[in-house]
């Protein structure tokens, strides 16, 4: 990855589209209404396989038998997509889809899609300057976007790396449930990708269970995903790193059921981490980490942390 430089606080990588045209500079069109930018000429051979599935899913509400639904939220679906022709570069890739139905979003695509609002170029955008961070983040093989006549957008969707052997942090939890000792163990392998976001800038604003995914082989590394609606700071930002724990410990606590004295452990063990030592530091620390666990913030005021 180049190295791209962003000279505002509290920026958005959107405002800048350097990365996704450097790390996407093969053009290829399937279609007369649809473009998709590739990272490698090659990768056009799977284009058609996210085209078929993109149609039989619009079309009939249903997937070929070479795919399957990782996630499925309203008119935004994440699916896994087999490769079993020897032409195709992998053997496996998701295809993130992001329908735009209404006239609003149309609009908005074109007004607002570098601010990471809704679409699938805005997270492609960012989960590239995040990898230029130093983020363990999936690879993005390619960008796509589909045009109704008049030449508004449709669907907007993102090729990206599969990453195979790997759980999320909430099934592994759920898995773990009533074993305090293997949750303790599964919430230390988070401590050192939240010290990663700190020391990047980055605001995920969505670290919920499922933006972790932790290696099951016990040899790769492990990743972040969902970086939609993410921020990036020039500097590291205590506070950020604050809401961005406490937003993950109210999630365990909600959806995995982990006791407010495990989440009290593993905000002890970031610090330790984060090698923070100085009493005041540390209790002030706490006061945020225990306020962002106890509110419910909307999506805008977690993306106006700094």
């Amino acid at each position: 990855y180049s190295t791209y430089s962003f000279p505002h606080q509290n920026i958005t990588p959107m405002s800048n589209s350097k990365p996704i045209f450097d790390h996407l500079p093969h053009t290829y069109n399937p279609s007369n209404r649809t473009v998709f930018r590739l990272q490698l000429p090659e990768y056009a051979s799977v284009v058609h396989l996210a085209m078929q599935t993109t149609e039989a899913l619009l079309q009939n509400n249903e997937i070929p038998d070479y795919a399957d639904f990782l996630n499925n939220r309203g008119r935004r679906f994440v699916l896994r997509i087999r490769c079993e022709d020897e032409k195709n570069t992998f053997h496996s890739f998701v295809l993130k889809l992001f329908s735009l139905t209404r006239f609003r979003q149309k609009m908005r695509y074109h007004t607002k899609k570098f601010s990471q609002t809704r679409f699938g170029f805005g997270e492609a955008n960012a989960l590239l300057v995040a990898a230029n961070r130093n983020l363990p983040v999936p690879n993005i093989y390619g960008h796509g976007l589909l045009k109704n006549r008049f030449g508004n957008p449709t669907l907007d969707m993102i090729l990206m790396e599969h990453i195979h052997h790997h759980q999320t942090i909430g099934t592994l939890l759920n898995d773990a449930r009533g074993n305090e000792e293997e949750c303790k163990a599964l919430l230390k392998r988070t401590t050192p990708l939240f010290v990663q976001l700190f020391h990047a800038g980055c605001n995920n604003i969505d670290m919920n269970l499922g933006t972790i995914l932790l290696n099951s082989d016990g040899e790769s590394k492990d990743y972040l995903l969902d970086f939609e609606y993410s921020r990036f700071h020039n500097e590291p930002n205590l506070t950020v790193l604050m809401s961005e724990a406490g937003f993950f410990a109210h999630r365990c606590q909600k959806n995995a059921a982990l006791s407010a004295d495990l989440m009290e452990w593993w905000f002890a063990d970031l610090l330790t981490a984060l090698h923070i030592t100085d009493p005041a530091e540390k209790q002030h620390l706490k006061q945020q980490f225990n306020y962002y666990a106890t509110h419910k913030l909307s999506r805008k005021e977690r993306m106006n942390i700094q």
